[in-house]
């Protein structure tokens, strides 16, 4: 209880008479449909930060769909939601076609330079393993050790 409500109880008033409806602790959200525990004035947490800025919304998370996307208006890369996480399209497109996840060093690089554009054959694997000057026979055992499947593929076995 805050303390104007503990001045009217210690006067003797109904102080709870004065909370608006909205602000009792029912155990759930005052959002219609929302089914999340109540967090303050009535509202979860998420409806809560909502009312903070100014629309409380509806009782629907506003996430977007595994799957969905959009593009950021800064650096122009396509970014879209797998299994909950936000991915850079060109990296995930990558990953597919290499079938495996990409190590640190390697990035997808965009043929035609146009950043939104990851369709797979405008993509290609680049490598900056070390800075540059790297001596030879430590980049030849950098390559054998991360693509050995390319390796015996050059090497014709």
């Amino acid at each position: 209880m805050c303390s104007a409500h503990y001045q009217r109880w210690r006067q003797g008033e109904d102080w709870q008479a004065s909370i608006p409806e909205r602000m009792k602790r029912t155990g759930l959200c005052a959002v219609e449909d929302c089914d999340r525990p109540d967090f303050a004035r009535g509202y979860c947490t998420m409806h809560y930060q909502r009312s903070l800025k100014g629309d409380v919304g509806t009782a629907a998370r506003r996430k977007a769909e595994s799957g969905s996307g959009s593009i950021d208006p800064k650096k122009g890369y396509r970014y879209v939601t797998v299994n909950g996480r936000r991915i850079a399209e060109h990296r995930y497109v990558m990953q597919q076609m290499l079938g495996r996840p990409m190590h640190p060093f390697e990035t997808p690089h965009h043929k035609n330079g146009r950043r939104a554009d990851n369709r797979p054959e405008n993509l290609e694997l680049w490598i900056k393993p070390q800075p540059a000057g790297v001596r030879l026979t430590d980049l030849i055992a950098f390559v054998v050790e991360h693509y050995p499947a390319e390796v015996r593929e050059a090497l014709g076995g």
